[in-house]
């Protein structure tokens, strides 16, 4: 007759930090600095992140400007945003600097530079308004650059 026979020494892949099995949590791996591939649970507690960036970090990267604007000394993206890079996902730098210092920001609205600086994080410079109040301030500020008006 036939045998049947099972890998019984098939290795399991286990995170190495948690030690939790792969079938268990979600699995990936995770290049680590010193070298090689180390394997890394999704949701492990104790994974190190991709960049190593604390969220507090966004305010060691500023320089104060003569307007008082703190402007941002990172990498900025095509519109002129500051770029923060936390968790393996870029955020736009004023919006983390607005959740840090004010509290959450609300859905369907956005951070409105009030001193129309993109690459500000000054805290006192932004604030939470809808889509449709950012565009009429910003379409204020165009028009009133060629006029002699008060609002400019």
């Amino acid at each position: 007759m036939f045998e049947v026979s099972y890998n019984t020494t098939k290795q399991r892949k286990v995170c190495e930090r948690c030690l939790v099995e792969w079938p268990d949590s979600g699995f990936y791996f995770y290049r680590d600095p010193k070298g090689g591939r180390r394997n890394y649970c999704k949701n492990c507690p104790t994974r190190p992140s991709k960049s190593g960036n604390k969220l507090e970090q966004v305010f060691e990267r500023y320089k104060v400007d003569v307007n008082g604007c703190w402007i941002w000394q990172g990498s900025k993206d095509q519109f002129g945003y500051g770029i923060f890079y936390y968790q393996q996902s870029s955020h736009r730098a004023h919006r983390i600097a607005y959740h840090l210092t004010k509290g959450a920001i609300t859905d369907r609205r956005v951070i409105d530079h009030v001193c129309r600086n993109k690459s500000c994080i000054n805290p006192e410079h932004l604030e939470m308004v809808t889509q449709l109040e950012n565009i009429i301030r910003a379409e204020a500020q165009r028009h009133c650059l060629g006029c002699q008006c008060q609002k400019g």
